[in-house]
This record gives structure tokens, sequence and C-alpha cells, in this order.
């Protein structure tokens, strides 16, 4: 496929996602989606477990800026002294960008959190879910810029799929996000991933400068 080609595909993603974001937000201010939240909260919550409430606990806190802002500086301080600049840039404004984007979402929509099963419900807005967001976007990004040099394999984007779908159970689980404001930062982070694909940043024919 040309990448004339990758682009209209990206930006037709972009298009798609951010549509489906915006339908599923107009659905949660009208409260159309409250019997699936709650059934699925519900359902979530039947199947608490002493082993599991520590995995969730774990994939939460892996999902929290705390981690992933160090986590992002980390890596791309690696990928600028290996003169992959390119990909420092396309990480940095991934995530630069989806928080910025995440902040701005949650104060327009203002939907309120729900009560939580575990530990203390966060002061921030309830939609879209910032840990799915962020999860998506970061290992999004990192999978994205290792297919750029070819070196993404199977095992690392299994890897990278199973942890953004922990993190975004583990926020349901722990009850401090409805699974609409989960879907809701997969959609924004697909949305934001594809728009910078779309517009070249994770283009294949980057070379090193």
């Amino acid at each position: 496929m040309s990448l004339k080609s990758q682009s209209r595909l990206a930006l037709s993603v972009c298009a798609g996602a951010a549509l489906t974001f915006v339908l599923l937000a107009m659905a949660v201010g009208a409260g159309a989606t409250m019997p699936f939240d709650n059934g699925v909260r519900a359902m979530i919550h039947a199947q608490a477990a002493a082993y599991l409430t520590p995995i969730a606990t774990g994939a939460s806190f892996l999902g929290r800026l705390a981690v992933l802002i160090p986590a992002t500086i980390l890596i791309a301080g690696g990928f600028y002294l290996r003169r992959r600049r390119w990909a420092a840039l396309a990480l940095g404004t991934a995530m630069g960008g989806a928080i910025a984007l995440n902040e701005l979402l949650k104060t327009v929509i203002h939907r309120p959190r729900p009560p939580p099963f575990y530990g203390v419900d966060p002061e921030s807005f309830s939609f879209p879910s910032g840990h799915a967001f962020f999860a998506l976007t970061f290992c999004g990004a990192l999978l994205l810029v290792f297919a750029s040099h070819r070196k993404l394999t199977p095992l690392g984007a299994v890897l990278g799929a199973i942890l953004v779908v922990a993190i975004g159970w583990s926020r349901i689980y722990l009850g401090v996000h409805y699974p609409s404001d989960v879907a809701a930062g997969y959609l924004a982070g697909t949305a934001w991933l594809a728009a910078l694909y779309g517009l070249g940043l994770f283009r294949l024919d980057r070379t090193p400068r």
C-alpha cells in the first residue's frame, strides 16, 4: 500500500473513531448508556476475587500518568540518543497531545464518577477514561514506531494489546469508571493516533537525522 493510501486509510479510521466517540458522548449525556454501564459493572463486580483485586490494582497503576510520563521521557530519550529523533518526537507528541485532549474532553463532557468498588473515587470527571486513552496511545505509539523501523514482532503487538485491555478492565473492576468511559478512552486514543499517522508522524520512510 502506498504512503498516500495509508494516510487516507488512517484519516478514515480517525474520522470513524471520532464520530463514534461523539455519538457515544451524546448517548451518555442522554443517559441512554446507563442500563448497559450498570449491567456490565455489576457483572464484573460479581466476579471479584481476592486474587483479582491486586491484579486490577497493579494494572490500573501502570496506566497512571505518574508511570507513563516518566516512561515516555525515558523511552523518547533513548530513541533520541540512538539517533531515532522522529521516533522520540512521535512518542512525545502522541502522549503530550493525549494528555491535553483528555483534560479538554473531560471538562467539556463533565460526567460524574460512579461509586467506586475499591479505593477512593478520583476527583476528575469520568468520561473518557484517561487510563484507557493514555494506555492505548502509549502502547499504540510504540507499536507504530517499532513498525516504522520494521522491528515490531507479533509477541510485542500481543503484549501491548493485553496491557491496554487489562488497564481498561481494571478501571471497571475497581469501579472508578463506567464501561462506556473505557470505550470512549479507546476511541479517543484510536482517533488521535490515526490522525497523527495520517498526518505523517509515523511514516514508514522516516530516517534518522
